[in-house]
């Protein structure tokens, strides 16, 4: 494990695990709703790209708007100035 379970508190990120699946609605939901709260506290409005994950519930919340993307979009996992190799695919 890179972190002890004392250690992760220290991070400066929201984490939650779950045994049995690497995301579940409920840990998306409490996330979103977080982060919801702190952009309204920012007086921020955001929005999100999110795929069509069964995680990934469709949720209504006032400073994020969320758009889902279609089944079949996959975007690669790409490094940095990787994104311009594939400026000819999204024009």
């Amino acid at each position: 494990m890179l972190f002890q379970k004392d250690q992760i508190n220290l991070l400066p990120v929201q984490y939650r695990n779950n045994k049995k699946a690497w995301m579940t609605s409920t840990i998306f939901d409490d996330w979103l709703r977080s982060f919801d709260k702190k952009m309204r506290s920012q007086k921020r409005n955001v929005l999100l790209f999110v795929d069509n994950a069964p995680s990934h519930p469709r949720a209504t919340v006032k400073n994020a708007k969320l758009v889902f993307l279609p089944d079949h979009f996959y975007m690669p996992a790409h490094g940095p100035g990787n994104i311009s190799d594939h400026q000819a695919e999204i024009s």
